[in-house]
C-alpha cells in the first residue's frame, strides 16, 4: 500500500468527539425520527388489538361429577353453566344484557392435561417392533384416556370485545361463571343430594305393633332401614360413621337382625294372618309383586339368550349351542351352572361386555327381591300355630323406637358427610388468560422494536449525511 493511500485513509478517519458532535447537531432529527417510529408502532399495536379479536380463556376441573352425572343422578352438560338462571345472575352482577352474555360465553369439555396424554402415547407409538395389533391397542387406549381426561375439565371462553368490556372485566366474568353455576345448582336444584340416601328415609311415627296396619308400617320401615344400612356400609366414605352413642352401620345391622328374630317375626306372624281385609290385600300385593318380578327376570333371560346366540364360542358353536348345555329360556328363573359359565365368558370377551354384565346384575337383583318377597309371603300364611309370649309387644315397641332413632341419627350423619364430600363442584386449573389479541407485553415489545428502529435509523443518517454532503461538494 502506497503512502498516498495511507494518508487518504487517515484523512477519512472520524474521531469519537467528531461523532458525538455530529449526533448532537442532528439531535432534533434523532428525536423526531424516534417519535415518528413510536407513533407508527402505536398504530400497528392498535390495529393488531382491534383486528385480532379478544377472548378470555379459563380452565376448571370438574369435581363430584361422575360418569357425566351430578351426585343426585341428574345428567350434567357444559351447557348447564350458561343456563337461563346463570346468565340472568351474571347480567345482574355485571350490568350486561342476557342476550349479549349468552352470545359471547362458550363452554365446552377441554383439559390442558390432554396435551400430556397425547405426548405419552406418541412416545409409546414411536417404539420399534410394534405390531399392528399393538398399534390398534394403543390407539384404543389413547382414545379412551383422552376422552376421560378431556371430560374431567371445562374450558370457559368469554369474548370480552364482543361484550364491550375490558380484559379485566372479561376475566372476572369467566371466573364468575362456575361460581354462579355452583351457587344456583346447589341451592335451587339440590344436585349434591345423594338420591340413594334420600330414598333411605323412614317415617318416625311411634308404632304400637298391635294392629295389622301398624305391623305393616313397621315392616316397611325395617326393610328401608336394611336397604339404607347396605348403602352406608358399602360406601367407603360413610362406612366409618358412628352416632353420638358410638353405633355404626355394622352395629345397627346386628341390632336389626336381632330385633327381627327375637321380636318382630313373632308379632308379624300373629298380627298379619290373612284373616282380615288388610292382611289379604297385603298378601295379594306380595303375590302381584312376585309375578311382576318374575316376568322381568324372564325378559332379561330372553335378552341374555339372544346375545348368547349372536356370539360364537371359541369352538364355533353358539353360546346356547349343542355341546351339552341347555339353552336359556324365558319361562324360568334359574340358569344352570354351565349356561351361567358360558354367559360370564361371553361378558368377558364380547365387545358389549358392559351391557351383558348390567343385564346379569339386574337379573340377580330381581332374583334376590323375589326371594325376599316369597319369604315374607310365607311368614303371613294363616294358621301357623305360633303364639307370641306375653309382654313381647311392649318390649318390641321400645326396641323399635331405639332402632329407629339410632338409624335416623346415622342417616343424618351420612347425608351431611355426602354433602361435604360433594360440596366442591369444580377447582381452578388455570388463571384466566387472554388469547386472540396482543397483550400488554406484546404491545411493549412492538413499541420497543419500532422505537429502536427509528433511533438507529436517525443515528445512521446523522453520521452518514455529512460525509455524503462533503463528497458531493468536493466532486462539484
Amino acid at each position: 500500500m502506497g503512502a498516498e493511500q495511507i494518508d487518504d485513509l487517515e484523512g477519512q478517519e472520524i474521531s469519537v468527539g467528531a461523532v458525538v458532535r455530529r449526533l448532537w447537531r442532528k439531535r432534533g432529527v434523532i428525536v423526531a425520527a424516534t417519535a415518528l417510529a413510536l407513533m407508527i408502532g402505536t398504530a400497528v399495536v392498535a390495529t393488531m388489538y382491534w383486528r385480532g379479536g379478544g377472548s378470555i380463556v379459563y380452565y376448571v376441573s370438574l369435581q363430584s361429577i361422575s360418569d357425566g352425572s351430578y351426585p343426585n343422578g341428574t345428567r350434567f352438560s357444559p351447557e348447564d353453566l350458561v343456563g337461563s338462571a346463570i346468565i340472568q345472575k351474571l347480567g345482574e352482577d355485571f350490568r350486561l344484557k342476557s342476550n349479549d352474555l349468552r352470545e359471547n360465553i362458550a363452554i365446552g369439555y377441554d383439559n390442558p392435561a390432554s396435551a400430556g396424554v397425547s405426548q405419552k402415547y406418541r412416545d409409546r407409538l414411536s417404539a420399534r417392533n410394534l405390531t399392528q395389533a399393538d398399534i390398534d391397542a394403543l390407539n384404543q387406549a389413547y382414545q379412551a384416556e383422552l376422552a376421560n381426561t378431556t371430560r374431567r375439565g371445562l374450558r370457559i371462553d368469554v369474548d370480552y370485545r364482543g361484550l364491550g368490556v375490558g380484559q379485566n372485566v372479561g376475566a372476572a366474568i369467566a371466573v364468575a361463571v362456575p361460581q354462579v353455576w355452583k351457587e344456583i345448582y346447589t341451592k335451587q336444584y339440590r344436585i349434591l343430594t345423594d338420591t340413594k340416601l334420600t330414598s333411605a328415609g323412614i317415617t318416625l311415627s311411634e308404632e304400637n305393633l298391635d294392629t295389622t296396619s301398624s305391623l305393616l308400617v313397621a315392616s316397611t320401615r325395617l326393610n328401608t332401614i336394611k336397604r339404607g344400612l347396605e348403602i352406608i356400609g358399602t360406601d367407603n366414605r360413610l362406612a366409618s360413621l358412628v352416632t353420638s352413642g358410638g353405633i355404626s352401620a355394622e352395629d345397627l345391622n346386628e341390632q336389626l337382625s336381632r330385633f327381627r328374630t327375637v321380636y318382630f317375626n313373632l308379632l308379624f306372624v300373629n298380627g298379619v294372618t290373612g284373616n282380615d281385609a288388610m292382611s289379604r290385600a297385603y298378601m295379594r300385593d306380595l303375590e302381584l309383586q312376585i309375578a311382576d318380578f318374575e316376568r322381568r327376570v324372564s325378559g332379561l333371560d330372553r335378552s341374555i339368550d339372544d346375545i348368547a346366540r349372536l356370539q360364537k364360542s371359541p369352538d364355533g358353536t353358539t353360546s346356547s349351542g349343542t355341546n351339552g348345555s341347555p339353552p336359556l329360556t324365558g319361562d324360568r328363573i334359574e340358569i344352570s351352572e354351565t349356561s351361567l359359565g358360558q354367559i360370564v365368558g361371553l361378558a368377558e370377551r364380547a365387545s358389549f361386555a358392559g351391557y351383558v354384565q348390567k343385564l346379569l346384575n339386574d337379573r340377580q337383583e330381581l332374583v334376590e327381591r323375589i326371594s325376599g318377597l316369597r319369604q315374607t309371603l310365607a311368614w303371613v300364611a294363616p294358621d301357623q300355630g305360633v303364639v307370641a309370649p306375653a309382654g313381647l309387644r311392649e318390649q318390641a315397641v321400645t326396641e323399635l323406637a331405639t332402632l329407629t332413632k339410632s338409624y335416623q341419627d346415622l342417616l343424618v350423619l351420612a347425608r351431611d358427610r355426602s354433602l361435604d364430600r360433594a360440596g366442591v363442584l369444580y377447582s381452578e386449573l388455570t388463571t384466566p388468560e387472554t388469547v386472540g389479541s396482543i397483550g400488554p407485553l406484546g404491545a411493549l415489545l412492538v413499541l420497543a422494536i419500532f422505537g429502536l428502529i427509528g433511533f438507529l435509523s436517525a443515528i445512521v443518517y446523522a453520521l452518514v449525511e455529512p460525509v455524503v454532503r462533503n463528497r458531493r461538494a468536493t466532486a462539484g
